[in-house]
């Protein structure tokens, strides 16, 4: 049986997996990443990853995925693998790789040669609690190349989301925040709700993201 437990986010059915394994409160989770525009959470609190995933069966379709990752030791790496895993046993199904989204499940875990000029490890140990890092993308899918970094580094899991420009993300309290903006503006641009100290120029945290296709 699978760990994975896939909602209809229309209208809340899941679909795939033992809803009553979930706690109580999953799908208040799920529902409030959907309307806010969130498309990816690791949750730390929770112990889960949940994603929103563009589906076709006979018809286009929007699920949101949660998976399980108390004993992962490759969390976005387990997600993934589940949920191809699914998609492939129900072989009618299929997921929209012609949708950001889709572009972003495809991605995690695939880091490759991607480089970046700040570390992002140090973005979130300079962080406080009141003070998490933004990270503006032009894409989902140089977000979903970052969120891999991120999780492969040693140490504790942060809370991390992936949301699109606008979004009004108050239910999930996150260290780091990847958000897309406007294609026109630059790869990647961090920065924080508040400056971590006094000393700190956020200049020196801008950067573009360098080989993320290689």
């Amino acid at each position: 049986m699978t760990g994975l437990r896939l909602y209809a986010a229309a209208t809340g059915a899941c679909i795939v997996g033992e809803p009553d394994t979930a706690d109580g409160n999953e799908w208040t989770r799920v529902e409030s990443d959907f309307y806010s525009g969130v498309r990816l959470v690791v949750s730390r609190e929770h112990n889960e990853i949940r994603g929103f995933v563009p589906a076709r069966r006979t018809v286009d379709e929007a699920f949101v995925a949660v998976v399980d990752i108390s004993d992962a030791t490759a969390p976005l790496g387990m997600f993934q693998s589940e949920l191809e895993r699914v998609f492939e046993e129900h072989c009618s199904w299929e997921i929209r790789d012609d949708t950001p989204e889709g572009q972003l499940l495809h991605s995690l875990g695939q880091a490759g040669n991607a480089t970046v000029s700040f570390d992002i490890g140090e973005v979130v140990e300079r962080r406080s609690a009141a003070k998490p890092a933004y990270i503006g993308v032009s894409d989902l899918t140089i977000a979903g190349k970052l969120l891999t970094i991120l999780c492969n580094r040693e140490g504790e899991l942060p809370t991390a989301a992936i949301g699109v420009g606008g979004s009004d993300i108050k239910h999930v309290e996150y260290d780091v925040l990847y958000l897309q903006r406007d294609q026109d503006a630059p790869a990647v641009e961090l920065s924080f709700e508040e400056s971590p100290d006094s000393s700190t120029d956020l200049l020196d945290w801008m950067s573009v993201v360098r080989n993320l296709w290689e």
